[in-house]
């Protein structure tokens, strides 16, 4: 198995969909970085692929309608394609921020190869969120000892204030996981989806 880390299955993902340049990937994560809640410098993009060709899971075709170092357009090799669908397969794990990229990059990356990969991680979200929802028990962080001129007061009301934020956020969350499950499981019921897709096996070349 490739081992892969963030940045890498990202850029499999938006590969696997559509051969590109360095350039145009990096405009596209820049444009809908508030998408994916992800944004990497470009320096790290270029690195990323060029480490992904050593390694035989990025291959690239020199596009000559275009000038300057940014003609290569890269697509997955076979074992690109194998690497990524052992990401898209892998155990989902939640991150302890509900509103962290890692759920979304996975929903809008892995999710994307089928309805049934994104029920799995729907579900999955949706199930620590409610048992953290559940056992939430918040702490104030207020100062042991009362000195001029901190206000305790306004200090536990501004903490009260941010928790109610963060709750109404995570509640948002969770509705919006209910609603995605009930949609995707009609869905699946009435195309028929399955996971593994013979189409994704064709391109790893299984």
């Amino acid at each position: 198995m490739a081992k892969l880390n963030l940045l890498e299955s990202v850029l499999l993902g938006l590969l696997a969909r559509r051969p590109s340049a360095g350039y145009d990937i990096r405009k596209y994560l820049e444009k809908s970085g508030r998408i994916y809640g992800y944004a990497p410098q470009a320096s790290q993009i270029y690195r990323q692929l060029a480490s992904l060709v050593r390694r035989d899971l990025l291959e690239f075709e020199i596009d000559t309608g275009r000038g300057g170092p940014d003609a290569k357009v890269y697509s997955p090799t076979p074992a690109g394609f194998r690497a990524f669908l052992e990401w898209v397969d892998a155990p989902f794990q939640p991150s302890e921020r509900p509103l962290d990229a890692h759920f979304q990059l996975h929903f809008a990356l892995a999710g994307a190869v089928s309805p049934v990969v994104a029920l799995r991680i729907v579900e999955t979200e949706l199930a620590f969120r409610l048992e953290q929802e559940a056992n939430w028990a918040p702490d104030l962080f207020l100062p042991t000892t009362v000195e001029e001129p901190l206000d305790l007061e306004w200090m536990d009301e501004a903490a009260f204030l941010g928790d109610a934020r963060g709750n109404q956020l995570a509640s948002a969350h969770i509705s919006w996981l209910r609603t995605t499950s009930r949609r995707l499981r009609r869905y699946i019921e009435r195309t028929g989806a399955v996971w593994p897709d013979p189409r994704w096996s064709r391109l790893a070349g299984e």
